[in-house]
């Protein structure tokens, strides 16, 4: 909690720093929200059956006409689900939540209404939780053996509707083994396990 805590700190003064110079440098903020759905490779499970609610904070700069780079913090849960809901006809039910805290670091290039995104950064693991039939038996944890931190690369493409509004459609994909300590629920064909996510959002703009 305390390093959450430390992120938002950091973020919120590199804004209000952001704010009192934006006369002086064409610095851009805004916020963002979405949905996201994600896979874990390598854990045995196929398909993008766990979705949910992302957002967050971003502040941007241009450094030539039609390039500019952006800074990002967002909360995006990620993790794994089997394609059915838990019955006693389906004992192979498994579900993991994996909440994390994202920040990237991203290349942005501007072509009339569309904008290209690359992007690399870290994120921070704050919560994770995994529950189904795991051995046979119906368990529950809140320790994974997933990384604290996962390092994450990102490919997007977007829509300028306007000054204010775009959206965003992404790519995000682990660069090394998220979980070194992870013990898979089903056998697999091959160790490593990488979060594979796909997501879409809504940015807004603050100011001009």
């Amino acid at each position: 909690m305390r390093n959450l805590v430390t992120i938002a700190i950091f973020f919120s003064l590199v804004l209000c720093f952001n704010n009192k110079l934006k006369a002086q440098h064409p610095f851009r903020f805004g916020f963002s929200f979405g949905v996201i759905t994600s896979q874990l490779d390598g854990d045995g499970y196929g398909g993008y059956n766990k979705s949910g609610l992302q957002g967050g904070a971003w502040v941007s700069r241009s450094f030539a006409d039609n390039f500019a780079y952006m800074l990002e913090i967002a909360y995006r849960p990620k993790g794994s689900k089997s394609s059915f809901n838990a019955t006693d006809e389906e004992p192979d039910y498994y579900k993991l939540k994996l909440h994390y805290v994202e920040v990237p670091v991203t290349l942005r290039y501007y072509y009339d209404r569309y904008v290209f995104d690359i992007s690399a950064g870290i994120a921070y693991l704050a919560k994770e939780r995994e529950e189904g039939y795991i051995s046979g038996f119906v368990q529950s944890s809140d320790i994974t053996g997933f990384n604290d931190f996962d390092f994450v690369v990102a490919a997007g493409i977007g829509i300028k509707f306007n000054e204010y509004w775009s959206v965003k459609a992404r790519f995000t994909y682990s660069a090394f083994d998220a979980a070194k300590k992870y013990i898979p629920p089903k056998p697999v064909v091959h160790n490593g396990q990488y979060n594979n996510d796909l997501s879409i959002s809504l940015y807004r703009t603050i100011g001009n």
